[in-house]
């Protein structure tokens, strides 16, 4: 039996490495699809990444293998049977997108598994709203009479002509509606996870080790770092909001304890246009700042550190930091106007019992 895991950031990157080792499983057996994070370079696993498709050195290169590997569905199913050669195989997924989706509805997929990789695994009620978090920025309704929806309108039919038909798209986002699916298993980092899963399908696994990978060692211990948010990228919050939040919460937070210098993390998401806004800002407040490069894996580092302060929004790495004992802390309260907008109808209790707010 082969399996294959579908991998897009550092969280998932490490599930996948956890389950495969809980599960003793031969690199023979392994195939990590990756699409925008890769992990460390190592041999224990095979991997392909998805962007080798579609990158190239110039606009040229980039349109012609557009042009080959248009039809997104044939080309997954093709990087599948290379590695399977039509065997059965099994599928681990976070949640179900455009990539996930085609790797469980291909046709030598005996059966697919979810794996943790957030908060979007604790929550304990859904929404017609977090079923549906690929369209989370667009309206319910469009109409041809509103220019602003055509745009959207042509995305959507692009969609189509790549392979995404409506019986593939019509599968839900959210692990908790296949709960009742045969032999579909949660894997976990914390008994709190998948609430809504039976939890006879759920299994523990733990935090996979460094195996040598972290950078950083004894560098992170005792110091502050701040976590960055896409909010303003992705959902269009304001930038002057986030910034002032930023300024009244956790460099006002420095001053009083005379802190003047930290570690940033910036959100893979951030333009950079966001992360020189809040590096000047940080610079103005004569905070001296270190940036942390966005392919390190913080759960890893934190694992090996000892008394962090983190803080940040509402990120998933606060949660984790936090059950691994370092402290972590949330300027949300001052910039809650916008930012608890993805939050109507969640009840976010068990994130603020392990986060503080500033």
């Amino acid at each position: 039996m082969r399996h294959i895991f579908y991998i897009h950031s550092p969280i998932t990157y490490l599930s996948a490495v956890a389950i495969a080792r809980h599960l003793s499983l031969t690199k023979e057996d392994v195939l990590f699809i990756c699409d925008g994070f890769n992990g460390p370079n190592n041999d224990e696993f095979t991997v392909v990444d998805l962007n080798y498709f579609y990158s190239g050195k110039n606009r040229f290169t980039r349109t012609l293998k557009l042009i080959k590997h248009f039809n997104k569905p044939a080309l997954l199913d093709k990087v599948i049977y290379n590695f399977t050669k039509g065997h059965p195989f099994q599928a681990y997924v976070a949640v179900l997108r455009q990539w996930e989706k085609i790797l469980v509805s291909n046709e030598d997929c005996v059966g697919f598994h979810f794996f943790e990789e957030g908060l979007v695994h604790y929550f304990e009620e859904e929404t017609i709203s977090s079923i549906t978090v690929p369209n989370g920025k667009d309206a319910w309704r469009s109409s041809l009479q509103h220019p602003r929806d055509w745009r959207k309108m042509v995305y959507e039919t692009g969609l189509l002509l790549r392979g995404y038909n409506a019986r593939l798209q019509a599968l839900p986002f959210s692990y908790s509606c296949y709960t009742g699916v045969k032999d579909v298993h949660f894997f976990a980092f914390t008994e709190s996870a998948f609430p809504l899963a039976n939890p006879a399908r759920k299994q523990i696994i733990s935090f996979p080790d460094s195996g040598g990978a972290v950078t950083y060692g004894g560098l992170l211990d005792n110091s502050v770092i701040w976590i960055g948010d896409n909010g303003v990228d992705f959902y269009g919050y304001s930038s002057q909001m986030y910034c002032k939040g930023i300024e009244d919460g956790l460099i006002c937070y420095l001053k009083e304890r005379g802190i003047k210098k930290i570690f940033v993390k910036f959100h893979r998401g951030e333009s950079l246009q966001m992360q020189k806004m809040q590096e000047m800002l940080f610079s103005k407040n004569g905070i001296e700042i270190t940036i942390i490069p966005g392919d390190i894996i913080m759960e890893l580092e934190l694992a090996s550190a000892k008394n962090v302060n983190l803080c940040g929004v509402y990120s998933s790495l606060l949660y984790y930091a936090a059950v691994m004992g370092h402290r972590s802390t949330s300027i949300f309260d001052y910039i809650s106007s916008e930012y608890s907008k993805p939050l109507e109808g969640r009840n976010m209790d068990f994130y603020w019992e392990k986060v503080k707010k500033l």
